[in-house]
């Protein structure tokens, strides 16, 4: 089964008004699939998020989605429509804490990770057509190359390093956005548009995912 990704935006957990919702299902029902199994131990939580699954038009819709998670965080999936049953890549990201007839609940690991909704509805099972990704937020530049550009340039491209980076990041030129080439999530390239090289001065260079990162100065001289 093709698992085309899809960027889901929920909330970080002190902002857990649902602002829109995101499919994470199939029309139809699927086969069930056999998941690798998830390891399960103990570990303390630092935050706790709620996402509810429904089914709307045949497909798994959740609200809020979710984003921000870090290493110790909790997401509890639950539906009244029927039995959660998620599936994350790489398995490893979580761990399954409790399973029950409505809810599953779990424990971030490691992020980002890509996970796929499912439910088990009156012995049918809605698979997945999208998954969607858990991101951290905000990323963290550390570093940009060339540093230094020359004024009057053509659009330039530098590159960004850092850490949290996703195939969702943007790179930003005073807050501006600017095309991006994903590379690693330790890397993304930047294109510096002939406009902001236009005059002499200093740029801030800075990568969003929901949140943007801190900025670093590229100088143009």
């Amino acid at each position: 089964m093709n698992k085309t990704k899809i960027k889901l935006l929920p909330l970080v957990v002190a902002l857990m008004s649902p602002i829109g919702i995101a499919s994470c299902g199939s029309s139809t029902p699927d086969q069930r699939e056999e998941k690798p199994p998830i390891l399960q131990s103990e570990q303390q939580a630092v935050h706790h998020q709620e996402v509810t699954l429904n089914l709307s038009g045949g497909s798994v819709v959740a609200i809020p989605n979710i984003i921000g998670v870090q290493s110790g965080d909790i997401v509890e999936f639950e539906s009244r429509d029927g039995e959660p049953d998620i599936a994350f890549d790489p398995p490893s990201a979580i761990r399954l804490d409790q399973k029950t007839e409505h809810s599953e609940r779990i424990t971030v690991l490691q992020a980002p990770f890509e996970f796929y909704c499912g439910l088990i509805v009156r012995g049918e099972y809605y698979g997945w057509k999208d998954g969607g990704i858990g991101l951290p937020d905000p990323p963290t530049v550390t570093a940009i190359d060339p540093s230094i550009l020359a004024q009057g340039s053509s659009d330039t491209v530098i590159t960004a390093t850092g850490a949290d980076f996703a195939n969702s990041s943007i790179g930003q030129v005073n807050g501006n956005n600017r095309y991006t080439q994903y590379v690693s999530n330790t890397s993304v390239r930047i294109t510096v548009t002939a406009a902001d090289l236009a005059q002499p001065g200093q740029l801030q260079i800075a990568v969003k995912n929901v949140t943007a990162s801190n900025s670093v100065v590229l100088t143009v001289q």
